[in-house]
């Protein structure tokens, strides 16, 4: 049998909250003066889990254009300006995550890995009640490589070694990263860790009940219900 999970490590777009067809619009609106678009299965498909800067780069690529610097800026702070002014309003994370998360933060440590910028992320982290449940945000701002490197991963791990942690000190095979994109998939595994791949928030739940074996996290998961 396999160790018990110490720690929990959430991706944010896709996994704690259902965001990506909001990027997907902001990105439309912003490369569509440039001639730029792509369908949304395409773009769920290729782009879910890049950075604004890759994301960016192919969008306006793919339009025809060499996508200068100045160019990629335009694009990325019409897009960022767009969800920025809207995520906060139109996203939420589900009840029963908010739940297991504030109950699971008795007994694991938790933490969330992003490669969207923090200002993406911990508004709505705060607004939702789950920032202060959690020992570390690592966001695509805090590194240099971004997923599929491990850095991202690498760098939560350490960090969150280094909080206080429920049960003494956390080993990094006993961590467990849940994911929505290949590119999540594959820094969390090249970080060390286990991995569970969820296609929606609405699985994260069901994925978290089966990966934990240890009776006592048992005995507070099903609460949720």
């Amino acid at each position: 049998m396999p160790a018990p999970i110490q720690a929990v490590f959430f991706d944010f777009d896709g996994t704690l909250v259902d965001s990506e067809p909001l990027h997907y619009g902001c990105w439309m609106q912003a490369v569509r003066p440039f001639g730029g678009g792509m369908d949304w299965p395409e773009y769920n498909k290729r782009l879910t889990g890049r950075t604004d800067l890759e994301a960016g780069r192919i969008l306006l690529s793919e339009a025809g254009h060499e996508a200068s610097e100045t160019m990629i800026g335009r694009v990325l702070e019409s897009k960022r300006t767009a969800f920025n002014s809207r995520f906060c309003e139109e996203l939420s994370i589900r009840s029963d995550i908010q739940k297991w998360i504030t109950q699971a933060a008795n007994y694991l440590s938790l933490a969330v890995v992003s490669s969207s910028l923090r200002s993406e992320v911990e508004p709505l982290l705060d607004q939702q009640g789950i920032l202060p449940h959690l020992a570390v945000v690592v966001c695509g701002d805090d590194v240099k490589r971004h997923k599929p490197d491990p850095e991202p991963y690498r760098l939560a791990f350490e960090r969150v070694s280094h909080a206080n942690s429920p049960h003494g000190p956390i080993q990094v095979e006993n961590c467990l990263a849940l994911e929505d994109s290949s590119a999540g998939v594959e820094s969390a595994r090249a970080a060390g860790m286990r991995v569970c791949r969820v296609a929606s928030p609405g699985e994260v739940l069901g994925v978290l009940q089966k990966a934990m074996g240890n009776e006592k996290i048992q005995q507070w998961t099903y609460l949720t219900h």
